[in-house]
C-alpha cells in the first residue's frame, strides 16, 4: 500500500529566512516530495492531513548528549557534590558502572523518546557503562534503529576502571566505527571522557591505535579542574594537549571549552574543529560560560539533561552575555 498524504495549513520555515505560513507538504513512502502554497494539489485520492497552522522546522539536533543519564531524574548522590568531581565521583561515574544491557537499552529508548518529543532527529550520544562496555554501543544503536533517530555514537574513555578497561573500551569504540562505515544512519566517533581522567600513557595509546579518519568527541575544558590537570601534566591547556597527541582536526569534537588558554584559542582558530556549547549542564554543574566574544562559531548540545535543545536555546540565549571565565587570571 503506498504511503501518500499531504499536510496542510501548515507554516513552513527552515529555522533562519525562510518562512511559508499557508503551505502544504506532500510526502510519499516517507520521502518529502514537495513544499508549496496550500491547495495546488487537489487531487482527491490523496489523503489530506490538516495541521491547523502548526510550525513544521527540519529536524533538529542535539550535538552533544548522554542517553545513559534518561532514567536518571531522582537518583541521589552516594557522597557531597559540592564541586565538579565530586559530583561526577559520587553520582555519574557510580551510575554508569551500575548500567547493565537493558538499563543501557531502556535509557537510550527513553532518552530518544524525549528527543523525538522536542523535535530532534539525530542525536550524537557520548556514552559510558564501566561494568558493561563490550557491545553498548550496538545496544544503543538497537534503539536509535527503533525510534527512528539518526545519530553518532561513541564510548567515553577514561582511566577510572584501569588500564584492562582502558583497552575494551578502545576496542569499542574502533570496533563499532568499523562496522558502521556504510551506514547512512547511525556510525561511530572514538569517545575520550576528559584530558584529566586519561594519563599520559593513556593518550599515547589512544593516538597510536585510532585510525586517522575516525574522529575523536570529548569534554574539553569543562571545569576548572580539566585546565589545572593539563597545566600540571606541561601543557598550555586542554586543546593543546589533544593537539600534542595528534587528536586535534577539523573533525573532532570539543564539547563545553570554558576553561582554555591563549594557545588553546589559538588552535580553534588554526584548526577549527567542532565546538559545542552546553549551557543548561554548564550551569547545574557551575563550571562557567563559553567565552563566545572568543568562540563564535559552534553548536548545542544538553550534555544529558534534557531531550530539549530549543530549551537549550533558550537557555543559551539567557546565558551568553554572563560572566567569562579566565583560567589564567585565576
Amino acid at each position: 500500500m503506498t504511503n501518500h498524504y499531504i499536510l496542510t495549513n501548515v507554516v513552513v520555515s527552515d529555522g533562519l529566512r525562510f518562512l511559508n505560513e499557508h503551505a502544504e507538504i506532500e510526502i510519499k513512502d516517507d520521502k518529502i516530495l514537495r513544499i508549496g502554497q496550500c491547495g495546488k494539489n487537489s487531487d482527491p485520492d490523496i489523503k489530506k492531513i490538516d495541521l491547523g497552522g502548526r510550525l513544521a522546522l527540519p529536524g533538529l539536533v542535539n550535538s552533544h548528549h548522554h542517553l545513559y543519564s534518561a532514567l536518571a531524574t531522582g537518583l541521589s548522590p552516594i557522597g557531597p557534590v559540592n564541586n565538579f568531581t565530586q559530583r561526577l565521583e559520587h553520582l555519574w561515574w557510580h551510575l554508569d558502572k551500575t548500567l547493565d544491557e537493558e538499563s543501557i537499552y531502556y535509557s537510550a529508548v527513553n532518552g530518544l523518546m524525549q528527543s523525538i518529543r522536542y523535535g530532534v532527529t539525530t542525536v550524537v550520544d557520548h556514552h559510558a557503562s564501566m561494568g558493561a562496555v563490550s557491545g553498548s554501543l550496538n545496544i544503543i544503536k538497537k534503539a536509535f534503529e527503533e525510534t527512528g533517530v539518526k545519530g553518532l555514537l561513541c564510548y567515553e574513555i577514561s582511566d577510572r576502571a584501569g588500564e584492562a578497561s582502558l583497552q575494551t573500551q578502545i576496542d569499542e569504540n574502533i570496533d563499532f566505527w568499523n562496522a558502521n562505515k556504510s551506514d547512512s544512519d547511525v556510525k561511530g566517533l572514538m569517545g575520550l571522557h576528559a584530558n584529566f581522567t586519561l594519563s599520559e600513557k593513556s593518550m599515547k595509546s589512544i593516538s597510536k591505535q585510532k585510525p586517522d579518519a575516525l574522529p575523536i568527541h570529548i569534554h574539553c575544558g569543562e571545569d576548572l579542574a580539566d585546565f589545572k590537570f593539563c597545566q600540571d601534566q606541561g601543557y598550555q591547556g586542554p586543546i593543546d594537549r589533544l593537539n600534542e597527541f595528534g587528536l586535534l582536526s577539523q573533525d573532532t569534537l570539543l564539547a563545553h571549552c570554558i576553561h582554555l588558554s591563549d594557545r588553546d584559542y589559538k588552535l580553534l582558530d588554526e584548526i577549527s574543529p567542532n565546538i559545542i556549547s552546553n549551557p543548561e549542564s554548564n550551569a547545574n554543574n557551575n563550571v562557567g560560560v563559553m567565552n563566545i566574544e572568543k568562540i563564535q562559531k559552534y553548536v548545542l548540545g544538553t550534555d544529558g539533561m534534557t531531550g530539549n535543545i530549543l530549551g537549550t536555546m533558550r537557555s543559551h540565549f539567557l546565558q551568553r552575555n554572563g560572566n567569562i571565565p579566565d583560567p589564567l587570571k585565576v
